[in-house]
């Protein structure tokens, strides 16, 4: 068995994305799996005047697109496979989610958008397999788009291996350069509108006055779009509590790992989730979670997450509940989230992607 991983994400945005994560460490436990009778290819070397070529040379099976976007055509037509000579390969593509589907009002794009969806969903009708994050997407995948359920499956990622929890030297190194506030709660990702961030702005003003809010990621900054305005609207009451870091490099794993660590809890205050990396980094980082009671995030979560409503009202109750555990407790919740993380690991993700390709051929 043959099988060419397409890894241009690894080439764009999506490299500091939950996207650049999966192809990134997929890749490096399919590498693991070569043997004499398995290989895996990576794109990353392949030119597209070259690709053909190398396409023919292999012998190549299958080809696995790690990314879909739903908007754009990222993924081959049958007729454009065939023109280029690639319709002897069997096709595979992992979609993480639908979450723009579900919220259109709030995610609208425009006459071309839907132009690409339209592309996207007839490439679908040709694929022999689709892989996706979690049960939760699963379900939203056989909804929204042309793809019977005996050909999803639904395999599970792990937090990005590199963040662990750090020594008090190193937090302490971190804090400085970061000027992270005494106590804090956490959120690493994006501001979309699934992200609920104004909820969770709005749930500090409910809370110690002793406690802040750190937020990580580029788009923590002023923008023209309605999300940044909405968190905007919310920080008129705490905005002398609240910390925007948007310059952490992504290989950057070491500063990442050590503000994860010095929080008092991580916090995912989504409304909906195709996933949730930041759950199970946080996790390994040995840092109490927070989490909306949102279905994959419920999938994944674990006995020692505190789970909470969508509602800012809810989300402070819950960051309370959790700064005010016994050290005991919290000790209690970590073992809890350990015993979580073994259920998640790139190998077994690998593993369980190898299945699929052999079970398509």
């Amino acid at each position: 068995m043959k099988v060419l991983l397409e890894t241009s994400p690894l080439r764009n945005a999506n490299a500091i994305r939950g996207v650049g994560v999966y192809t990134k460490f997929l890749s490096q436990e399919l590498e693991k799996l070569q043997n004499t009778q398995d290989e895996y290819f990576t794109s990353e070397d392949i030119g597209l005047e070259q690709f053909n070529a190398f396409m023919s040379k292999k012998g190549i099976d299958i080809i696995h697109y790690p990314y879909f976007n739903l908007f754009q055509q990222t993924l081959p037509l049958p007729a454009i496979n065939q023109f280029l000579g690639r319709s002897s390969q069997k096709v595979v593509v992992t979609i993480h989610d639908v979450i723009p589907l579900l919220y259109p009002t709030h995610y609208p794009v425009g006459i071309a958008g839907n132009v690409g969806l339209f592309l996207q969903k007839q490439a679908l009708k040709s694929v022999a397999a689709v892989i996706t994050d979690s049960q939760t997407s699963k379900q939203d995948i056989t909804r929204y788009l042309p793809v019977p359920q005996q050909k999803i499956t639904a395999i599970p990622l792990a937090g990005n291996p590199e963040i662990k929890k750090s020594s008090a030297h190193v937090v302490a190194q971190i804090r400085k350069r970061y000027d992270l506030p005494n106590q804090y709660l956490l959120y690493v990702g994006d501001i979309n509108y699934n992200k609920n961030i104004p909820e969770l702005v709005k749930a500090l003003a409910l809370v110690d006055s002793n406690i802040h809010l750190v937020c990580v990621g580029a788009n923590f900054k002023p923008l023209p779009i309605p999300e940044w305005k909405a968190i905007e609207v919310q920080l008129s009451s705490v905005s002398n509590r609240v910390h925007f870091i948007t310059n952490v490099p992504k290989e950057d794993t070491e500063s990442l790992s050590a503000i994860y660590t010095a929080a008092e809890a991580y916090v995912q205050p989504s409304l909906y989730e195709g996933f949730g990396l930041p759950l199970l980094e946080a996790m390994q980082c040995g840092t109490q979670v927070i989490s909306s009671n949102t279905p994959a995030l419920l999938e994944i979560g674990g006995n020692g997450v505190e789970f909470v409503g969508l509602q800012h009202a809810d989300i402070a109750n819950g960051i309370k509940r959790v700064i005010n555990l016994s050290s005991a407790e919290k000790n209690k919740r970590v073992a809890l989230n350990n015993e979580t993380l073994y259920r998640f690991s790139w190998k077994k993700a690998a593993q369980e992607t190898v299945q699929v390709y052999r079970n398509i051929l």
